[in-house]
């Protein structure tokens, strides 16, 4: 039921891409950066984007989408008319490069803000507009890009020939320009639902079905040399270059996969919370974040597991509702309808007290008047901020969120 909502925004906001208007470098606490007279999560996500320099959220009351942060016009607010909210966005951390249609159209991000259909070069060695469909886009840290096709409509696409071909491109340009991918094979272990890349790996969540999303695996490939990001151990029979299932995650039922430059959590439809990932080595009293305690945890044998169940988060075992991830941080919405977080507090994406680094090692509740406020419907994370939309209370309507995103 569609209802009112207001986007609340903490961390870094250097380029203007949490709260252009008063351009704070850093949002410690939690600020209303947007009110929604209108909100139905069928319309889509309210946060379709958020990248290291500009985030994409969507526009009040309207179909609209708003850019903020560097965009083609330089650090503004830029309305995107006219384009849908259910298209998939994807950047790097210079930010937004643009944005694929559900029809596999491709629009790039231009020097005056708008966002022009641009048909990648159509190689000999690569996909055909007549046999091939894009379907998904993804940017890894070190600009690899993978994309995934699918056959056109023109041929069958629920029998043996539909399944989807994943294509790692060694950037956008070399897509773009028609050079020849760095690999492309069929992906024979179900249908690419969504896909989404970290520093030097990407993720993805399949399932067995074309159409129906019942059950998700997850798959990861990418750079050898950062096994940790890929959740397993590669091997000759499974390389890292090739899309091969999490054995930790073997036989559970995913239903969201999220990942930062060195983080990736999945979270399965029975409210457990799995995260792996790699840190950067550094002297333990630097370590604020606590994630080298996190991921670098043994079990009882002894063993760091490749990929860490997360429990105990509030002291209760609540279940989690919903998780988002950054670079360097976590958080967590319990179905308690509490926000916790985990890691680093540089820029204040964990709203935590200013003075406050990190979480040292423990999970911490970081949205203490979500109660007060209203219901928290979806979170969202750049590498170092967090995006919280929540419900407002019927009671207050929408004159309250309307008057704070004035105030604000």
């Amino acid at each position: 039921m569609p209802c009112a909502a207001t986007i609340f925004a903490a961390g870094f906001n250097a380029h203007g891409q949490l709260h252009p208007w008063s351009r704070p470098i850093n949002i410690c606490s939690f600020k209303p950066i947007a009110s929604l007279e209108v909100f139905e999560p069928s319309f889509g996500t309210a946060i379709p984007c958020a990248l290291w320099s500009s985030t994409i959220i969507a526009a009040n009351n309207s179909n609209n989408l708003i850019h903020l942060g560097l965009s083609g016009e330089g650090h503004k607010e830029v309305i995107l008319s006219n384009v849908h909210r259910h298209v998939h966005f994807f950047g790097d951390v210079g930010g937004v490069k643009g944005y694929l249609t559900e029809k596999g159209e491709i629009y790039v991000l231009q020097h005056d803000g708008a966002f022009k259909h641009c048909a990648p070069i159509r190689g000999e060695h690569f996909i055909s507009p007549d046999r091939d469909t894009i379907i998904n886009l993804a940017i890894a840290g070190n600009e690899k890009v993978c994309v995934v096709t699918q056959p056109s409509m023109t041929h069958d696409r629920d029998g043996p020939s539909s399944r989807h071909t994943i294509h790692v491109f060694n950037s956008l340009t070399s897509f773009m320009s028609g050079s020849p991918p760095l690999s492309s094979s069929p992906f024979l272990d179900g249908w690419v639902r969504s896909i989404y890349a970290s520093a030097t790996s990407f993720t993805i969540l399949a399932t067995p079905f074309p159409d129906r999303f019942i059950t998700a695996d997850v798959f990861t490939f990418g750079d050898a040399r950062y096994p940790t990001l890929l959740g397993r151990t590669p091997s000759t029979e499974r390389p890292a270059s090739v899309p091969t299932r999490v054995p930790k995650l073997d036989g559970t039922t995913l239903r969201k996969v999220v990942a930062g430059s060195r983080l990736v959590a999945a979270l399965d439809v029975d409210g457990d919370l799995y995260v792996w990932g790699h840190t950067l080595p550094q002297p333990i009293q630097r370590d604020h974040s606590g994630l080298g305690q996190l991921l670098n945890a043994t079990n009882d044998f002894g063993k760091v597991e490749e990929v860490h169940s997360v429990y105990d988060i509030d002291g209760c075992e609540t279940k989690i509702a919903d998780v988002a991830v950054g670079d360097e941080h976590i958080v967590a919405l319990t179905e308690k309808g509490e926000v916790w977080g985990f890691g680093s507090n540089e820029y204040g994406q964990l709203s935590l007290e200013q003075d406050a680094k990190g979480t040292e090692g423990k999970w911490l509740k970081c949205f203490n008047d979500a109660q007060k406020e209203g219901e928290v419907v979806e979170m969202a994370a750049a590498p170092f901020a967090t995006f919280l939309v929540v419900k407002q209370n019927q009671e207050e309507g929408s004159t309250k969120g309307k008057k704070r995103a004035r105030e604000s």
